[in-house]
C-alpha cells in the first residue's frame, strides 16, 4: 500500500513556491508554443485565400497571350517527350 505524506499544515509559503513552478512550467511547455503556432496558422489561412483569389481573378481575366506562349515554349524545350510527340 502507497503512504502519502502528511498534508502540509505550517509551511504554506513553499505550497506556493510549489503552484508557481507548476504554472511557469505549464506556461512554457503549452501557452508559449500556443501563441507561436496562431500567427503561422494565421498566415497559411492567408496564402491559401490569396492562392483562390489569384486563380479566381485568373480564369476571370485570362492570362495574356506573351505568357502563355512563353510558358508553352518552355514546357516543350524542357521534355523530350513533349518534343517528339509534335506533329510534324
Amino acid at each position: 500500500m502507497m503512504r502519502f505524506p502528511p498534508p502540509i499544515s505550517g509551511n504554506r509559503s513553499a505550497a506556493k513556491g510549489q503552484a508557481l513552478t507548476e504554472f511557469v512550467i505549464g506556461a512554457v511547455l503549452f501557452l508559449i508554443p500556443l501563441f507561436l503556432i496562431i500567427p503561422l496558422l494565421g498566415k497559411y489561412a492567408d496564402i491559401k485565400a490569396s492562392t483562390i483569389q489569384a486563380a479566381r481573378s485568373s480564369s476571370v481575366s485570362g492570362i495574356p497571350r506573351d505568357i502563355l506562349s512563353r510558358l508553352a515554349s518552355e514546357c516543350t524545350a524542357a521534355s523530350p517527350v513533349a518534343a517528339d510527340t509534335r506533329p510534324s
